[in-house]
């Protein structure tokens, strides 16, 4: 719950019952929720399409560190580990989504 304190209440009610249910149909919103929350308040409309091709430099505007700092995020909500090579091949929001339904499975 701490740490996705500043997400929306969905996102944080949808955190609680994966992890009491690993109910993988609440993942993409799990998903968009953190990456939302270093997203510029003007960008998160796209974000809220949830289109599975944004991308997350070029359409959301998020730098190198913003992606540490959400693959951070990730690991400490869905309890999983991200190396480097793993990070290097996630540019989109399908391929985060893809990736922590995997890890998750």
């Amino acid at each position: 719950h701490d740490a996705l304190k500043r997400c929306r209440p969905e996102v944080i009610a949808a955190a609680i019952e994966f992890r009491e249910t690993k109910n993988p149909a609440v993942l993409p919103l799990i998903v968009t929720g953190v990456i939302e929350r270093f997203v510029k308040p003007e960008q998160r409309h796209l974000l809220r399409t949830g289109k599975s091709s944004l991308k997350l430099s070029e359409d959301l505007g998020l730098d190198s560190l913003t992606l540490m700092k959400i693959v951070l995020l990730t690991e400490d909500v869905f309890y999983i580990t991200i190396n480097s090579d793993e990070m290097r091949k996630l540019c989109t929001l399908g391929e985060i989504r893809e990736f922590v339904m995997a890890k998750t499975a």
